[in-house]
């Protein structure tokens, strides 16, 4: 079982590539995935939400838990233009 637990734990940071700099307000992802549009969960200490990329090339990110103050957010290279300052309930969205 502690296999299983170690994939499963992992797994989604492997896909989403996920990079995080808290102390610093950088969290970047190079999602590994070809399809046009895709959502994928990320986890970080007391926060919890999705990255999205939707069919015509937007990118969001939101926040389902807790709350998210960041400097710096790209997905896939492409950088939010701003800083990101977001409550559960609440997203960005940019293209």
């Amino acid at each position: 079982h502690y296999g299983f637990a170690m994939t499963a734990w992992h797994l989604p940071y492997a896909i989403s590539g996920q990079a995080a700099n808290l102390p610093n307000g950088s969290l970047t992802f190079d999602p590994k995935l070809v399809q046009s549009h895709w959502v994928l969960p990320y986890y970080l200490p007391g926060v919890l939400g999705n990255i999205k990329r939707t069919a015509d090339g937007m990118l969001s990110l939101d926040v389902k838990v807790g709350a998210l103050e960041l400097q710096h957010l790209s997905i896939s290279g492409i950088e939010f233009p701003g800083t990101v300052s977001l409550k559960a309930g609440h997203n960005v969205t940019w293209k």
